[in-house]
């Protein structure tokens, strides 16, 4: 089991996320970026944090591979949503 500290670097660049969901109108909500340091620093504690529960580098690239998977799916289904409220 992941310690909380694994979600502290996320829950504090929460805000610098933004709304990343598509307006009902289909047109993108303004999007703040996170710099392209933020986006390393978490990665870093993520990698750092899965390494320190003992995680080895098949089990890392396994948990990248399901949230590239699960973020494609939502992309996708917002789209549809998207698509079929615009019908």
């Amino acid at each position: 089991m992941l310690s909380n500290s694994l979600f502290t670097p996320l829950s504090q660049n929460s805000a610098a996320l933004g709304n990343l969901d598509v307006q009902k109108s289909g047109a993108h909500a303004p999007q703040p970026r996170v710099s392209s340091p933020s986006n390393k620093q978490l990665a870093e504690s993520i990698f750092s944090e899965l390494r320190g529960q003992g995680l080895k580098d098949r089990d890392i690239v396994s948990i990248s591979s399901e949230l590239l998977s699960r973020l494609t799916y939502e992309i996708q289904t917002r789209h549809q949503s998207v698509s079929t409220e615009s019908l």
